[in-house]
């Protein structure tokens, strides 16, 4: 299963082009990090992979966070996500223009980090299961 967090409806055609391509994810989109996290912690042992964005409002769970009103919240998700799984692949698929986070997340394990203008609907599921492969 992928839990993809993303508040922009947009991200509907990017989950519904992960659940129709030739691989047939199981995708559940959240809106809301605090709906994220309690999907997460519900599920954990049937998340193989979470893709999030950096540019979304923090919630309850991480209001005492720094993210810069909303810009970097996915800083401090990803941090939490951590504190969980270490293993859990992490991808970034933001629109963020700050190369200081998007540098941040080059440098993290199990994270691979994706401009979302640099994507299509179409191409999001073969990068997706080139990641997962590469830690088969």
């Amino acid at each position: 299963m992928i839990l993809f967090i993303d508040d922009e409806e947009e991200m509907d055609s990017f989950k519904l082009g992960l659940e129709l391509s030739e691989y047939q994810y199981q995708v559940i989109l959240e809106t809301t990090v605090d709906d994220a996290w309690e999907h997460l912690e519900r599920n954990l042992d049937q998340v193989n992979l979470v893709i999030m964005d950096v540019m979304i409002p923090p919630g309850k769970l991480l209001e005492e966070e720094d993210t810069k009103g909303g810009l970097r919240t996915g800083l401090a998700l990803f941090d939490k996500i951590r504190t969980k799984s270490l293993s859990l692949p992490i991808i970034v698929f933001s629109s963020v223009s700050d190369q200081r986070v998007v540098y941040q997340f080059r440098n993290k394990p199990k994270c691979l980090f994706l401009k979302k203008e640099e994507e299509l609907p179409s191409s999001l599921p073969h990068r997706v299961n080139q990641f997962l492969n590469s830690f088969a």
